[in-house]
């Protein structure tokens, strides 16, 4: 009994602690409520889900922006930058071995010294563009051993054509290449000096040297040449070809033994990669220009080369030494045939006379002369013109040369055909210019052969040049006895 009744008192007070927790929630409820609402309904159960403190949830979204924040900084993403690195990787191809053939004429090689000794020089030209040059007139320079003194070595023929691909050999008078030379000039490189191949405008077109004293070098200069071995620079790649042109001679030129100058009529080679031009319309605006500038002499491939107004020889072999002996010489300075069939020869503007040329084909560097006995054509002594014009009337070339000092002594180029005009030949027609020295012996002076033609030579001429008068016409300048231009240019003579 006493166990059920503690039994009884154990719920009994469980009961009362559950009563008084239940009292306790709802006070809490009641003071947490609205005083504007029944205290009736705060026990309710349904206010239970109305806690504000679950919105606190919202924060969550808030961790959403930093997601949002990382995507943005992938965007710059380094892929797009490896592409740019990759084009970077064609540059490599450049640095090729062979370099774009040069747009311009190159010396493609030269020797200043050879197994025949310091004279044994040659310079070789070289073509390697796709279009034919005419270097007519240009020149060949040649700098001082370690200075800036400039000559001119060699003017090329006036008319010369280098095809692409080919060669042009210029080698001096004691070099073992002059057999196969295309042009010949005085021996006078320096071993340690330069070269350069100016234009006709004087525009230096390249250049080497093997002295960085001297005038014309590019860049590092060669090693002089030495000894007498049969050896010359040689452009490279070398061979038949000479492509290589960076502006710095010991890039551009290689040491080759032996030696092997190659000249016009060699093979063309052409550099890779060069293509052929077919200017086809050039040459017409070279043709509409030449009538505008009147008597001026327009270049040509056929021109004047030696004028004799006052010979003393009986140099047309007539047997008389008279004004028929008088010639003028005409020389085609071209690389190609030219027909002159129907050009004229005449005294200038005016000419009383006019000679008319026969169908004559001059081949490349061929002469034709032409005595006054068969033109009719009168050379004064007092000065004169001379002119060469084409069938179409267009001048040809022309000359205009001074008062007459001495006689079997010729007005003429030097070199032929190409040089400048002087007073400096002896007379000899239809052959290269001979350029006159009095001090050479065995050269005649200009007064010596006349009297020994005493029968043949008209009588005023024999007086004056073989008497008591004097020694030859005008020969001291500060002498009176000159003779007067008349029509018979024999007969008057006054001291």
């Amino acid at each position: 009994m006493l166990r059920d009744k503690s039994f009884y008192l154990r719920s009994l007070v469980a009961i009362m602690l559950v009563g008084s927790l239940f009292g306790l929630a709802a006070i809490s409820r009641v003071s947490a409520a609205p005083a504007s609402r029944p205290m009736a309904d705060d026990t309710l159960p349904t206010d239970t889900p109305t806690p504000t403190e679950t919105p606190t949830n919202t924060v969550t979204p808030s961790a959403t922006s930093t997601f949002i924040l990382t995507p943005t900084n992938t965007q710059t993403s380094t892929i797009t930058e490896t592409p740019t690195i990759a084009p970077t990787s064609s540059i490599t191809p450049t640095f090729t071995a062979t370099p774009t053939a040069p747009n311009h004429l190159v010396i493609s090689k030269f020797r200043t010294v050879g197994p025949l000794g310091l004279s044994d020089e040659f310079v070789e030209l070289y073509n390697p563009t796709g279009a034919a040059v005419n270097i007519g007139y240009w020149m060949i320079r040649n700098s001082s051993s370690c200075g800036s003194i400039v000559q001119t070595l060699a003017t090329i023929y006036y008319g010369t054509i280098l095809q692409p691909g080919q060669h042009y050999l210029l080698a001096a008078s004691g070099s073992s290449s002059i057999t196969i030379a295309d042009q010949i000039f005085s021996p006078g490189i320096a071993n340690d000096g330069g070269l350069a191949l100016v234009s006709s405008s004087g525009y230096t077109i390249d250049q080497v040297g093997m002295c960085t004293g001297t005038y014309y070098y590019e860049g590092n200069i060669l090693k002089p040449l030495a000894g007498t071995s049969d050896q010359d620079y040689e452009r490279k790649p070398g061979g038949e070809t000479a492509c290589f042109d960076t502006n710095n001679n010991a890039a551009d030129f290689a040491l080759k033994s032996p030696a092997d100058p190659l000249n016009q009529d060699s093979p063309a080679a052409m550099c890779p990669g060069v293509v052929l031009s077919t200017p086809t319309n050039t040459p017409s605006p070279t043709i509409t220009p030449t009538p505008t500038r009147g008597p001026t002499a327009i270049p040509q491939p056929v021109v004047l080369n030696e004028i004799l107004p006052h010979p003393r020889s009986d140099w047309n072999g007539d047997g008389t030494a008279n004004v028929g002996d008088e010639y003028i010489e005409i020389i085609n300075v071209s690389t190609i045939a030219v027909n002159v069939a129907n050009w004229k020869l005449d005294n200038g503007i005016g000419s009383p006379k006019i000679f008319t040329l026969p169908a004559i084909t001059l081949q490349p560097r061929q002469i034709a002369f032409f005595f006054s006995s068969q033109t009719g054509l009168s050379l004064s002594l007092g000065g004169g013109t001379v002119r060469l014009l084409k069938s179409s009337g267009l001048i040809a070339d022309a000359y205009t040369y001074p008062a007459v000092e001495r006689a079997d002594r010729t007005f003429c180029r030097q070199p032929d055909g190409t040089g400048k005009w002087g007073y400096i030949c002896l007379p000899s027609p239809g052959l290269p210019n001979i350029f006159l020295d009095i001090g050479t012996p065995g050269v005649p002076a200009g007064n010596s052969s006349v009297c020994s033609l005493d029968n043949t030579a008209p009588l005023s001429i024999v007086l004056a040049e073989c008497g008591s008068f004097d020694a030859g016409i005008a020969a001291n300048p500060g002498e009176k006895l000159f003779w007067l231009q008349s029509r018979w240019k024999w007969d008057t003579f006054v001291e």
